[in-house]
């Protein structure tokens, strides 16, 4: 064991190589790798049993092939304040782990703000130490993490414990947005989860519980979930429309829900340099884009003078409601588009208004696309009738 006594540092074999780790870490150095990677960590057995309350000056370090080989700083001092917690990787760092080779060692060093005591310690100190990765690599989604549950007893005594978890579907929107990856709640009695593919049959949510049980055997049981995924519908609020009247689009997609007590908002692309302007999208993606005579409405300038397109009507994807998985936008009629080209405006009069969605997922766990009003998951595209203009 180790000997009593308070230590500044701790170390621990991961059991892994480099190229092991560096294999379910996601470098976006490497050709058509995008995405983010991270630590979920907890050592709330160090400060509960081992006097250890301060974790602001706390750096994690990986060494290679052993603990007097290269180091690479994974988790700099500053970067973490408390005892468990969801922390992201440098990108760099992960470049600079896929050049090394031999086995992991990681040392959690303490430094000055906080000593771990050691005296005739007797009990296990488990900690959590994982790699999560969320992103694209070759055109394919990427999810590797792993949840906790910590189940809470229902009354005292009643040996009855429950637990929740929810789950939000990545799109090409939040995919990459390291915002919307730390909703996650990794160890809890609520946990929430990500999702990057419909998951049935043997892909399923299993939960599994090892039990003790009355003849001193472990036994597990288990219970598997679907999580299922949707087709997209749009709608619009009329057949046809004049010149400055309400446009209103309807999106319904639970897929699209994403916190279960908020209401959930998709912004245009304000950036007149991005090339998704003028949609709803984000990180070069398109959700979803309002076509005129079959041209996307997006801004032009014309002899110095700029003529707006959808980012300056206001136009927003709004929920509903909390948990609704509805979605709505409006803008006002023009009478006037750029053209395709960008040189000259057109007319409205007599053409169509559609909307184009961009389903990350439909109802058979593949990508889609649709308009209108109905969903059509057995093609790539849709091909319902357009609205008209008047």
């Amino acid at each position: 064991g180790i000997p009593n006594g308070t230590y500044e540092m701790i170390s621990m074999n991961l059991g892994v190589s480099a190229s092991t780790l560096s294999s379910v870490l996601l470098d976006v150095s490497d050709t058509n790798t995008y995405g983010t990677n991270w630590i979920n960590y907890d050592l709330r057995s160090f400060e509960n049993d081992l006097g250890i309350s301060d974790f602001s000056d706390t750096s994690f370090k990986l060494y290679f092939g052993s603990l007097t080989g290269s180091q690479i700083t994974i988790v700099d001092a500053g970067d973490i304040s408390s005892s468990h917690g969801f922390v992201r990787i440098d990108d760099s760092d992960v470049a600079d782990i896929s050049d090394e080779s031999g086995t992991a060692f990681l040392v959690i060093d303490f430094n000055s703000s906080g000593m771990l005591t050691i005296s005739d310690e007797k009990d296990k100190q488990p900690i959590v130490f994982d790699f999560f990765s969320f992103g694209l690599q070759n055109g394919e989604s990427i999810n590797n993490s792993i949840y906790r549950f910590e189940l809470e007893e229902t009354l005292d005594n009643s040996s009855t414990f429950d637990g929740t978890f929810e789950y939000a579907v990545t799109n090409q929107a939040n995919i990459l947005d390291p915002i919307f990856i730390q909703t996650i709640k990794t160890i809890d009695d609520e946990i929430k989860i990500i999702v990057t593919n419909k998951l049935t049959d043997e892909k399923g949510i299993t939960l599994s519980y090892s039990d003790l049980d009355k003849v001193g055997v472990i036994t597990t049981t288990s219970s598997k979930s679907d999580i299922l995924t949707n087709s997209g519908v749009v709608s619009a609020n009329s057949p046809s429309f004049r010149f400055g009247q309400p446009v209103t689009f309807t999106l319904k997609d639970p897929d699209l829900n994403l916190k279960s007590d908020l209401i959930d908002i998709y912004y245009v692309v304000d950036d007149p340099n991005s090339p998704i302007v003028d949609t709803v999208g984000k990180d070069g993606n398109i959700l979803l884009e309002i076509l005129i005579k079959d041209i996307r409405y997006k801004r032009c300038t014309i002899n110095g003078v700029e003529h707006g397109g959808l980012g300056d009507t206001g136009f927003t994807l709004i929920e509903t409601g909390p948990s609704t998985g509805i979605f709505t936008g409006i803008f006002k009629m023009p009478s006037q588009i750029c053209d395709r080209s960008g040189t000259k405006l057109i007319s409205t009069a007599g053409g169509s208004v559609d909307a184009k969605y961009f389903d990350s997922r439909d109802k058979s766990g593949n990508p889609n696309i649709f308009t209108l009003s109905r969903d059509n998951p057995a093609s790539s595209f849709s091909t319902q009738p357009t609205l008209s203009t008047t």
